[in-house]
């Protein structure tokens, strides 16, 4: 019978064959269910959000009464590392929501246009440091449960023989700055200065990068998961991505293989447009995460030579659909997705209302190979 560390290398060789563009034994399968879990487990949103112990142990064990899976994004879910990473103030369940309400971004124009001149003079660390004390209700000193629980939730996961694929999440200066400044604001910025716009984005960019490279060296990480709300046709004109999106994914991308990563490119919304840079990414390196919205399909038959592509069970189809209706659809993934260069998961997060028979029903595809 195969330990916990058997099974782990065996899953996260299936994942790296899979990366690299290769034919696994099996096309690998990751699941990640922040509240929808606390859900399962009858217990409240609420106290999953400010509970990082509770939120990673009901998390685990409820992966595991599904079945067999490779691995999963994270060990635990702390809603309030959405506000210190985007910069914006989050909504939570039994505070600012009814206690089974998910928490929800709270997206406000807490940025001013005089800050990009702040973040330029002074550095970003600083500013950001003052920023999340004074506009984010010193959102630093209250993510101090989440770091202390970190540590053990990745151990439990490893102890289970899980990978934890995603130890962390960076993103782009131009995420930051939309969702902080807030879209519309933000948008004016990128056509009326946008030279400011982009020396703070240099600014921001190098220190991101020192910091990051200084948290996989301590860590060693599987890999980075690179968040990408808005960065596509969809929202952002080609000319705006080639200055202002493009190049920082790529100096993400390749700070990450150059410390031996692998880059999860989490791509939300419609991609389709996109296809001519996911093309440009280094062949067999990266990984090309969709939701939903973009066509997977197609981007099998225009990128899958170059991407290793994940997803994309749709939280449509998890929340309304039928069991048949997710089992079909995984089957067909694993057949014309896969089997070589494909990840089979739930599109973005798995919603919290999904059903239970229709998560299942992903597991059982994967066992049904």
């Amino acid at each position: 019978m195969n330990t916990a560390q058997d099974l782990y290398q065996e899953r996260l060789n299936r994942i790296k064959t899979a990366v690299a563009l290769g034919k696994p034994d099996r096309v690998p399968f990751m699941h990640s269910g922040t509240a929808f879990y606390g859900y399962l487990a009858g217990v409240k949103i609420s106290e999953v959000c400010v509970n990082p112990l509770l939120a990673h142990q009901v998390m685990l064990r409820g992966m595991l009464s599904f079945g067999d899976l490779d691995g999963t994004q994270r060990s635990t879910v702390f809603p309030l590392a959405l506000s210190m990473g985007q910069l914006c103030k989050v909504k939570l369940p039994g505070k600012d929501l009814p206690d089974n309400d998910v928490w929800q971004v709270h997206e406000q124009e807490l940025m001013l246009k005089a800050d990009y001149d702040d973040i330029i003079k002074r550095g970003f660390t600083p500013w950001h440091q003052d920023y999340c004390r004074d506009r984010l209700d010193n959102v630093i000193d209250k993510m101090k449960p989440f770091f202390d629980v970190l540590p053990l939730a990745d151990k439990n996961m490893l102890e289970a023989g899980l990978p934890v694929l995603a130890a962390r999440t960076v993103t782009t200066p131009y995420e930051i700055f939309s969702s902080a400044r807030s879209m519309t604001p933000f948008v004016t910025d990128l056509y009326k200065i946008p030279d400011k716009v982009h020396a703070a984005a240099e600014v921001v960019m190098e220190e991101m990068l020192e910091e990051l490279r200084t948290f996989m060296r301590r860590t060693k990480p599987i890999g980075i998961l690179i968040g990408l709300g808005r960065s596509s046709r969809t929202f952002v004109s080609q000319k705006m991505q080639e200055r202002f999106v493009y190049p920082y994914i790529m100096k993400f991308v390749d700070t990450i293989l150059e410390e031996g990563a692998i880059p999860f490119l989490h791509c939300d919304g419609n991609w389709n447009k996109d296809f001519d840079f996911v093309r440009q990414l280094p062949k067999g390196k990266c990984v090309f995460q969709l939701d939903g919205a973009t066509d997977i399909f197609k981007a099998k038959a225009v990128v899958g030579d170059r991407v290793c592509i994940y997803g994309d069970v749709p939280p449509g189809m998890l929340t309304v659909g039928t069991a048949d209706d997710v089992y079909h659809y995984c089957q067909k993934l694993i057949g014309e997705i896969g089997p070589a260069g494909f990840i089979l998961g739930q599109g973005c997060d798995t919603p919290a209302n999904a059903k239970p028979e229709n998560v299942k029903a992903m597991f059982s595809a994967i066992a049904d190979q």
